[in-house]
């Protein structure tokens, strides 16, 4: 039945979605729609079960797995210490402050205010790659830069959730906690850098002799598998040091993508990842967005219009100054600012996370699901208007897009 189930979505999700692709809409938008469709919310054939939310978390693998898979870490480097850390500075503080204030102003205790606040700032990594994957615009700066700083914002995000989640054992005298868990994120870049200065040392050397010993194998499909590995073994380091899997995929990707399969020798791989993303796991992952929507509880309209409106303002408003002071000109600064607005899969992440915990019940869990749907419904429509208007003569520079 689970099967039946599966492939159900995934029909679905990809009919949608290419019925979206034919009038111009991302494809993610009718595979959400499928979601929702076939979901608890209008005709409760599927639900979200175990199975398909194993299936929806290779989703997320595979996509941040191909986003890694074009960036190096000279990018990574270069954007971060020229926009990344700005964007992501005023993309994160600005909407998690209004949150929590607005959480406050009804009246709802210090660690579900801090909770709602966190949720708002919080930027879905998997949504934001596929929507500039669908505008290819991937490999510029802009799309770095998005990627970058929402990367940065799920990193803080995730420290400021350990901390809510203990918050009992905070208040209650147990400083060592939130030093305990700086030292896990400090640790895992330790290891994520080391492992990249010894595979780039002597000219690649070691990178060189794990790429020839792949080779060598005699399995079919070693090519594919060996840096899978790799990439695995990185999404378990970040989660066993308390960090979302998505974290270790994206920096063990980009370490395979530089050093153990350059650009020359890994375009196959790139081809393999991609079609494994884009045919078959990430409209799961999106029909699963749609599948966890809930019924809205109309008592909560007031606090779900003006959560709604600093989420969306925070969020675009704290990324466009963070862009601006990063270096960019306000017209790029205005399309990373509508890019970062996207929710959806690491604010569903937390708000389970909440509600399982009991920080919040479900009323609020639902507030939080439809609006990251909403929000993630509004940015690649928003994203791709903007990216229509002329851009100024006096702004110079290259073009975000294709």
């Amino acid at each position: 039945m689970a099967l039946l189930e599966l492939i159900a979505l995934f029909a679905v999700a990809r009919v949608l979605g290419e019925a979206c692709e034919r009038v111009h809409v991302p494809a993610l938008i009718g595979e959400i729609a499928a979601g929702v469709a076939l979901g608890p919310l209008l005709l409760n054939w599927i639900t979200p079960t175990d199975s398909v939310k194993l299936v929806a978390d290779l989703g997320v693998f595979f996509i941040v797995y191909a986003a890694g898979m074009e960036m190096t870490f000279r990018g990574v480097r270069r954007i971060v210490k020229e926009s990344g850390a700005a964007v992501a500075a005023g993309s994160f503080s600005l909407p998690f402050l209004l949150g929590f204030l607005v959480a406050l102003a009804f009246g709802y205790d210090a660690q579900v205010s801090l909770f709602l606040g966190l949720a708002l700032s919080l930027t879905a990594l998997p949504v934001s790659v596929r929507i500039l994957t669908d505008m290819g615009w991937v490999h510029t700066d802009v799309g770095q830069t998005i990627i970058t700083a929402g990367l940065l914002c799920d990193i803080a995000g995730l420290t400021v959730l350990a901390v809510i989640t203990n918050w009992g054992a905070l208040t209650g005298g147990d400083v060592g906690l939130t030093g305990r868990v700086v030292l896990q994120i400090v640790l895992f870049f330790l290891i994520v850098f080391t492992v990249e200065h010894v595979l780039a040392a002597r000219e690649g050397f070691l990178a060189k002799r794990l790429v020839a010993g792949s080779q060598r194998l005699l399995s079919r499909g070693a090519a594919f598998s060996v840096p899978l590995l790799l990439v695995f073994a990185f999404s378990l380091l970040a989660q066993g040091l308390g960090l979302h899997f998505v974290v270790g995929t994206f920096f063990g990707s980009v370490i395979i993508a530089e050093h153990v399969f350059p650009p020359h020798e890994g375009e196959r791989l790139r081809t393999s990842i991609g079609a494994i993303s884009d045919g078959f796991l990430a409209p799961i992952f999106f029909a699963y967005l749609g599948l966890v929507a809930v019924q809205f509880d109309p008592s909560l309209a007031a606090l779900f219009a003006v959560l709604l409106l600093a989420a969306v303002a925070g969020k675009v408003a704290g990324s466009y100054v963070g862009a601006r002071l990063g270096g960019f000109q306000s017209w790029s600064a205005s399309l990373i600012a509508v890019g970062m607005n996207g929710r959806g899969a690491m604010e569903l992440v937390i708000a389970l996370v909440g509600l399982e915990l009991g920080i919040i019940g479900g009323s609020v869990f639902s507030l939080l699901v439809i609006m990251g749907l909403i929000t993630t419904f509004m940015t690649p429509f928003a994203l791709r208007r903007l990216a229509k208007i002329p851009r100024p003569r006096s702004e110079t520079g290259p073009e975000p897009g294709p």
